[in-house]
C-alpha cells in the first residue's frame, strides 16, 4: 500500500510502489453518493427541459373519450280487411288470429333507429325481400320457393348523431294466397305455405377522431301463413335494443421539428446519464471495494490477524522509535512470518479506513487500507493492496 502524507492544503498524497503519486483533496475523494448526485441532478433537469420542449413542439387533437351509441328496432303490422258483415273497422292490430277469407292486405311496419352521443359519418342501406315457401304438410323441406323484392335497396349517407328507418309495406295477401291455391290444385297436393318477409339492414359509422369503425348488420323478419282458413302472423325477430361504444384516438402532430429534435436529444442524453449513474451505483455502491477487500484479507489471513479493540484516540505511535509503513499487505504478512508474530487489525473509520499493525519492541510496522485509495486504484486498474 502506498504511504500517506498530509500537506498544507489538507491534500492526501498516495505514493505507490512504483513511486507514482496521487494527490487527492479530502473533499474530492471518490464518494459514490456525491457522484450520483452530480450525475442525476443535471439528468433530471435535462429530462424536465426535454419534456417541456417536446410538449411545446407537438399538439394533440381530439380527446381521449368514448362515443356511446344505442340501436333499437322492431316490427309492427296491421291486417286490413275486405268489406264484410262482421267487422266495422278497416284493419285489425297485431297479436290476433285472422280469418283468411276476409283479409285484403297485411301491412308490416319496420322500425329501426340508431343514436350516438356525438356526430358520426353514417352510411346505411336496407332492403326488404319476401320469400314464398311451399312444402308438404308438416315437412320442412320446401317444394317451391320464390323470392320477390318488396323494397329496392335504399342507401343513405349522413353526418349526424342518429338516423331512423321507418318503412310501411303493403302486402297483397290475396295475390300470394291465390298463387298457393293454384299450386295445390295443379299439383294435387296438401301443402303448407307461408310468406317470409325480411328487412336486411347494414350500417357503418365513423367518428372523425376515432380509430374504430362501427359496423352493424341486422335483420327484421315477419312470417305470414297462406292458404289457411285462419292465420296467425308471426314476428320472428325479437326487438332490437343494443348499445356499445367507439373508442377515440388522439392525433399527434409535430408543429416545430427543430424544437422537437432538441427535446428528443436532451431526453436521450438525460436517460443515458441516468443509465450510467445506475451502472456506477451497481459497480461502486453495491460492491464497495473497501468492504470487499477487507473481507478478503480477513478471510485469507485469519490465522495471522487479531481483531484489536483499541480505546481512546487510537493507537499511540509515539511509543515506538521507528515506524515502518509497508507498501502492501503482502509485505506485512512477510514481516509477521519472519518475526513469528500476529497482525493486529484496527478499523479507524467503519467502511472507510483501517490499520493492520505489527509491534516488535520499539518498531511498529503499519499497513493502512482506505476506501479512497482502493477506489482510485480500481479506476487505474491496480489491485490496491
Amino acid at each position: 500500500m502506498a504511504a500517506e502524507k498530509k500537506h498544507k492544503n489538507n491534500d492526501v498524497s498516495y505514493i505507490s510502489k512504483n513511486n507514482k503519486r496521487y494527490n487527492i483533496p479530502k473533499k474530492q475523494k471518490l464518494n459514490i453518493e456525491e457522484l450520483l448526485y452530480i450525475l442525476i441532478m443535471p439528468a433530471i433537469i435535462t429530462i424536465i427541459l426535454s419534456v417541456l420542449l417536446i410538449n411545446k413542439s407537438v399538439s394533440l387533437n381530439g380527446q381521449n373519450v368514448l362515443v356511446q351509441y344505442n340501436e333499437v328496432g322492431n316490427i309492427d303490422y296491421k291486417v286490413y280487411l275486405k268489406e264484410n258483415n262482421y267487422y266495422n273497422q278497416k284493419y285489425l292490430n297485431k297479436g290476433m288470429e285472422y280469418v283468411a277469407s276476409i283479409i285484403s292486405t297485411v301491412n308490416p311496419e319496420f322500425n329501426y333507429e340508431l343514436h350516438s352521443t356525438d356526430n358520426l359519418d353514417f352510411e346505411y342501406k336496407y332492403r326488404v325481400v319476401g320469400n314464398l315457401i311451399i312444402s308438404k304438410t308438416d315437412e320442412t323441406i320446401p317444394l317451391y320457393t320464390n323470392k320477390v323484392t318488396l323494397l329496392e335497396e335504399q342507401t343513405k349517407k349522413i353526418n349526424a348523431n342518429n338516423f331512423v328507418i321507418k318503412e310501411n309495406l303493403i302486402v297483397d295477401y290475396d295475390k300470394y294466397n291465390s298463387l298457393v291455391n293454384s299450386y295445390k290444385r295443379d299439383m294435387g297436393l296438401s301443402v303448407d305455405s307461408k310468406l317470409v318477409i325480411t328487412m336486411y339492414i347494414q350500417a357503418t359509422g365513423k367518428h372523425e377522431n376515432s380509430n374504430e369503425k362501427l359496423n352493424l348488420s341486422k335483420d327484421l323478419q315477419i312470417t305470414i301463413p297462406l292458404s289457411e282458413q285462419t292465420i296467425k302472423v308471426d314476428i320472428n325477430t325479437e326487438e332490437i335494443n343494443n348499445s356499445g361504444v367507439l373508442g377515440t384516438k388522439v392525433r399527434f402532430r409535430i408543429d416545430n421539428n427543430i424544437t422537437f429534435l432538441i427535446g428528443m436529444l436532451l431526453l436521450i442524453s438525460g436517460l443515458l446519464i441516468i443509465t450510467f449513474a445506475i451502472y456506477l451505483y451497481k459497480t461502486f455502491k453495491r460492491k464497495n471495494i473497501y468492504t470487499v477487500t477487507l473481507k478478503k484479507i480477513l478471510n485469507d489471513y485469519d490465522r495471522l490477524i487479531i481483531n484489536s479493540v483499541i480505546k481512546g484516540n487510537g493507537f499511540d505511535e509515539k511509543n515506538y522509535k521507528k515506524i515502518v509503513e509497508v507498501n502492501s499487505f503482502t509485505e506485512l504478512v512477510d514481516a509477521a512470518t519472519n518475526l513469528n508474530t500476529n497482525i493486529l487489525f484496527y478499523e479507524v473509520i467503519p467502511g472507510e479506513k483501517s490499520y493492520f499493525l505489527i509491534t516488535n519492541k520499539e518498531v511498529l510496522y503499519k499497513f493502512k487500507l482506505t476506501k479512497g485509495y482502493l477506489e482510485q486504484a480500481l479506476l487505474d486498474g491496480n489491485k490496491g493492496y
